[in-house]
């Protein structure tokens, strides 16, 4: 029972009492008492008017109370019952009780106060109905269910739930977890899974209510598609091959084994076995031969029933399996590889062919001589090389034969062929020792009875081929034009004759000379000065060197067109040009294979490849040289001929200098002449033009100033460091200031105003210095009586630069 107190009017108020009288599965009698509480003094009234509702419904009543009934305590004025249905859940019913008094103490007082009433009495829900599991695919596995609620007998269904458990890659189901159920509305019908290959899976479904959960559906166990098994075939006694199937994290059911005499097919049944524990094992007799072997995993998709789908998993492949049978003939190298020296070794080795991969036993070598002779060499165990003595020059045979674990012997490998002969003996003959001239002849002998297939001259210097030619086989003597090859004076050379033989042997030898020139006559030579310009005049007279002597007709061996050839052409207008062509020497032993940059005669219809470049050979000359006090040297003149004169415009003034001549033969060798004189000068001079040949030398009345200055650096050091701070940064600017005050000569003026035009100049001082500049000048004359012609020049250093000879 629930009671409650309303407000107080005066002396009085309405109380409330309220319980529950009577009960069903589905509803509750909720019982009301409307109470009066006279709390003090005395009332009276009539009309007096109470009621009482609770969930929507109510019951009320009218009385009068008399003046005894109104002393004091309490008095319940109504009873009254009200039904009320239950709903899903518990709930709290207000119950209200009211009294009004119009007249006395008027007003009203109410009083309410909560009454629980529990939900309906519902039962477990039953199960769905109609279930249905399906793999569509490995990622999405369903189930089906129709509703099978039933609300009259209290077995509503507010929710369904599905759930899975599932292993990958071989591993058992775990159990059950809550974390994957899923909750899906009362009137859902179907729910999917992913799951994923090489994959086990189960399924449930169940209904849920306010009274619980109904039993569950579960699925059998669901498969995805296997991984492919491993496999292995090994070969046993008596051709018994024994193939394992290793299916372990597949969840293969059973393995299908094919073979095949290729890996590309075409493939036959072996058999169908049952994996048991991850594992099959199954023998197969294919006779001999080399096979190949597959196999591939099958799994029901619905537990262990075949009848409702297949899956089936990518095939394995063994590696390959060869039963026993007799060798195939094996791979033969011989080691020299091509003509074998007489007296030497020849290593005859093979590589066994042995199709079911058994290891070697035996072998047999068959060798055969030039004269025929046949010898079978045993060899045993897995060795695979034999040395053949080949003591007689001929051509000799092998071949070689194999054993493996098959009783009979291998097939005879073809014959390999081994030519056994003698390399070349070359002696040079000439030249021995000493080269004294041009042209260069050598000369040889070459003994070999296989005959000359191919033969080279070579010369070289310090290691370095400086000539090569490939001769006809048949010549035993050349020429070496020195159109071709000139050698040093002094040098020394290595000549050297590289041939092969018939037999395809290579040999070689060469001998070592000295080049040693007669040089020319010593040239005469004067010195005349010329002190009006401050130029010295040079006359060189000496004899002429021998040219060297003509060759070319005696290179009519060589491959090269000559002259000679192009006047038998035709073609005797169109002169012999010089080009300088790289070709390829072989030098035997020396060098298989040289490139030579080579000088060669050729007519124009014969240019050589791209990338020649025209030369001319030496001719004899002179040339003269200044040799200064400071060791710099000064070219004056080159291809001086005799008797010619040559002019030095620029001797330092004031200083030593030496002036030598040189003569050159076409050998190379020279001979030099020198003569020593000073220059001496009282004033300067400036020289311009590009051969310095025109000479301004100033006068007496003139002036010179040198001013010298130097760029620097400055640098601040850290923590004041007692070093200098201030550096030359070794660049310095050198200018010369002349001035020249001249009496007025016309065609002296004319002369500086066109001076005054050149940029260049060379400026010899008298103090000895001499600079190449670049002059800023100035030229006038005044209008007085003595019309003096004024000289003004600015001239910074520049580099040195020869004139032009």
């Amino acid at each position: 029972m629930a009671r409650a107190a309303g407000n107080t009017v005066t002396y009085w108020r309405c109380d409330v009492n309220a319980w529950i009288a009577s009960s069903n599965d589905t509803s509750d009698v909720i019982r009301i008492q409307v109470i009066w509480k006279h709390v003090s003094g005395w009332v009276a009234s009539s009309n007096i008017r109470f009621a009482a509702w609770a969930d929507g419904a109510g019951g009320s009543g009218d009385r009068t109370l008399g003046y005894g009934e109104i002393s004091g305590g309490e008095q319940v004025l109504l009873t009254w019952d009200t039904r009320v249905n239950r709903s899903e859940s518990a709930r709290t019913i207000n119950c209200h009780a009211s009294i009004t008094l119009p007249y006395g103490m008027p007003g009203t007082s109410t009083a309410h106060v909560g009454v629980s009433i529990p939900g309906i009495k519902y039962l477990k829900p039953n199960p769905p109905k109609n279930v249905g599991f399906k793999r569509e695919n490995d990622n999405r596995i369903v189930v089906k269910w129709s509703g099978n609620w039933d609300n009259a007998a209290r077995k509503p269904w507010k929710q369904v739930i599905s759930n899975y458990r599932k292993a990958s890659n071989g591993a058992g189901l775990p159990g059950w977890s809550g974390v994957s159920q899923r909750a899906q509305n009362w009137d859902a019908t179907s729910s999917a899974f992913g799951c994923g290959a090489n994959s086990q899976i189960q399924l449930a479904v169940w209904a849920r209510n306010q009274a619980g959960d109904s039993s569950h559906v579960d699925s059998g166990v669901i498969y995805t598609t296997p991984k492919a098994p491993r496999i292995t075939a090994t070969q046993g006694a008596n051709n018994v091959v024994t193939i394992r199937v290793d299916a372990a994290g597949t969840y293969g059911y059973d393995a299908q084994i094919q073979r095949a005499t290729s890996t590309a097919g075409p493939w036959s049944d072996v058999r169908s076995v049952a994996v048991r524990g991850g594992a099959a094992s199954v023998t197969d007799t294919p006779g001999a031969g080399t096979f190949y072997y597959r196999a591939r995993s099958t799994r029901p998709v619905y537990g262990n029933d075949t009848g409702k789908g297949v899956l089936y998993s990518g095939y394995a492949l063994s590696g390959q399996v060869t039963t026993i049978q007799a060798p195939k003939a094996p791979t033969v190298r011989v080691d020299p590889d091509g003509t074998i020296p007489t007296g030497d070794t020849a290593s005859v080795a093979w590589t066994r062919n042995h199709p079911d991969g058994t290891a070697q036993s035996a072998a047999q070598v068959k060798i055969v001589d030039p004269s025929g002779a046949e010898t079978v060499k045993d060899v045993t165990g897995t060795t695979a090389m034999l040395d053949v003595a080949c003591d007689v020059s001929g051509i000799w045979t092998v071949s070689v034969r194999t054993k493996g674990l098959a009783a009979e012997w291998g097939a005879w490998s073809t014959p390999i062929t081994m030519l056994v002969a003698t390399a070349p003996d070359i002696t040079i003959t000439s030249p021995t020792d000493t080269i004294n001239g041009v042209p260069i002849r050598v000369a040889w002998s070459i003994a070999d009875v296989t005959g000359v297939a191919a033969q080279t001259l070579y010369v070289l210097s310090e290691g370095r081929v400086v000539y090569g030619e490939v001769l006809p086989v048949d010549v035993r003597e050349h020429v070496i034009s020195p159109a071709r090859f000139v050698p040093t004076d002094g040098s020394d050379l290595q000549i050297g004759v590289a041939a092969r033989g018939g037999s395809g042997l290579e040999a070689h030898h060469a001998v070592s000379v000295h080049v040693t020139y007669t040089p020319p006559e010593p040239p005469e030579m004067t010195v005349a000065p010329d002190y009006e310009t401050y130029s010295n005049i040079i006359t060189v007279d000496y004899v002429m060197p021998d040219e060297l002597p003509d060759t070319q007709t005696q290179e009519t061996q060589s491959t090269i067109q000559t002259q000679a050839d192009a006047a038998a052409d035709g073609q005797a207008d169109e002169p012999a040009k010089q080009y300088r062509i790289v070709r390829t020497y072989w030098l035997g032993d020396v060098n298989k294979s040289v490139s030579v940059m080579d000088v060669m005669d050729v007519t124009p219809i014969d240019p050589g490849p791209p990338g020649e470049i025209v030369v001319d050979p030496i001719e004899p000359h002179a040339m003269v040289e200044r040799v200064d006090d400071d060791g710099s040297v000064h070219l004056i003149a080159d291809h001086v001929m005799p008797g010619d004169a040559v002019t030095d415009h620029l001797p330092p003034l004031n200083r030593t200098s030496t002036y030598r001549a040189t003569v050159i033969a076409a050998t190379g060798a020279t001979s030099t002449q020198s003569v020593t004189l000073d220059m001496p000068a009282n004033t300067n001079a400036m020289n311009f033009g590009a051969y310095a040949d025109e000479t301004l030398r100033l006068g007496w009345d003139s002036s010179t100033g040198i001013d010298v200055s130097h760029s620097t650096e400055s640098f601040d050091f850290a923590d004041g460091e007692p070093v200098e701070s201030m550096y030359a940064s070794g660049t310095r600017a050198v200018k010369f200031t002349v001035s020249d005050r001249r009496p007025w000569d016309q065609a002296l003026f004319l002369r500086m105003l066109r001076l005054a035009g050149e940029a260049f100049a060379w400026y010899r001082d008298a103090s000895g210095y001499s600079a190449r500049v670049q002059v800023a000048a100035g030229v006038d004359y005044d209008t007085t009586a003595n019309r003096v012609i004024k000289w003004d020049a600015t001239m910074t250093q520049i580099p040195w630069v020869d004139p032009q000879v």
